[in-house]
């Protein structure tokens, strides 16, 4: 519930006020709202900036509030910070353009910075009463029983990303581009959710859409093995040009990136396989020689070339340096 709405003119009298309970504690959060906010025009920082509804609490008292520039004309809804309503925003609004509509309604000679006082509150009760019959209406809205048929406990199932299109080939004869076309899009979509680079993703996916265009695909799961099948030789391809798996670390400074990277170093190791650790963090004092006691405590070899280079050029060779010593798996570490 509202404890007070009121308008205020551009010279701070208060043209119109109504009250349903008195300030908490005795203090005027409209004021502060003035003082502290408008006047030191911080009214963007609490997003009452550029016409919109702005927020500011001192922790018992929460009010609302929406600027008409061309009226000149703050309004104002008080209410206690813990109730959450959300038929205020439109109210405020509602109210700014009914008591502005009315103001500009009036012979000029009839301004007198006061006007209209209680002659406002009738049509403000109308908007009130009709903002709490809305808000009530969607409650109970939201609070319907679903019939059975909208039951969630008897939708279908999702099945997988590219499941329900795939679906749609089978026993279609040869795939064609253009029937592969939104499988294609659906897998691009799962692959860049799983945060794989946009780029990246189209090259895989085009690598699987050059298998499977003209494959004859009599089942569901001869298409989902033949699907499988070609991500896994995409995946493959680093392997077989004997090229080293690359993994970069980045953050910002203080998260951990060395100390994860030689965790992640180990269990390469662990698993056989060669990896080599490359210091491109070039900035911060000591972040060579911390990656040097992570190798030599694995004993797995590092690459770097001291502080001050470029730290993509240094990638780069350590990325030849790698295939040309055989390690598969190359770990790179970065500055914040």
């Amino acid at each position: 519930m509202l404890d007070r709405v009121c308008v205020v003119g551009s010279s701070g009298v208060v043209r119109w006020s109504k009250e349903w309970a008195p300030a908490d504690g005795g203090g005027d959060i409209v004021g502060e709202l003035i003082c502290r906010v408008l006047l030191e025009e911080r009214a963007a920082a609490y997003g009452g900036g550029g016409g919109g509804v702005g927020l500011y609490s001192d922790g018992k008292a929460t009010v609302r509030w929406v600027v008409l520039n061309e009226a000149n004309l703050l309004v104002a809804a008080v209410h206690q910070a813990s109730l959450v309503l959300p038929y205020v925003e439109a109210l405020l609004r509602e109210t700014a353009g009914a008591f502005a509509a009315r103001q500009q309604a009036l012979p000029p000679e009839a301004h007198d910075g006061l006007f209209p006082c209680d002659a406002f509150s009738p049509a403000f009760d109308a908007l009130v009463a009709a903002a709490e019959e809305r808000a009530a209406g969607e409650k109970r809205a939201a609070r319907k029983q679903r019939t059975f048929a909208e039951s969630k406990k008897h939708e279908a199932a999702p099945r997988g990303v590219a499941a329900c299109t795939l679906s749609k080939l089978v026993g279609g004869g040869p795939v064609t581009a253009e029937a592969m076309a939104p499988v294609l899009k659906a897998l691009l979509d799962r692959l860049v959710e799983k945060n794989v680079a946009q780029e990246v993703g189209a090259k895989v996916i085009d690598a699987v859409g050059a298998s499977l265009v003209g494959a004859s695909l009599p089942t569901f799961g001869s298409l989902a093995s033949t699907v499988k099948a070609a991500m896994a030789e995409a995946f493959g391809r680093a392997r077989g040009g004997k090229r080293p798996y690359v993994v970069v670390f980045v953050g910002v400074n203080g998260v951990g990136k060395s100390t994860s990277l030689s965790k992640v170093a180990y269990y390469i190791k662990s698993n056989g396989f060669v990896p080599l650790l490359c210091a491109c963090d070039t900035f911060r004092s000591g972040a060579v020689e911390q990656l040097r006691v992570h190798a030599q405590a694995l004993d797995v070899p590092l690459f770097q070339k001291g502080y001050g280079n470029d730290a993509a050029q240094i990638a780069a060779d350590g990325i030849a340096h790698a295939q040309a010593m055989g390690a598969t798996r190359r770990l790179v570490d970065t500055a914040g």
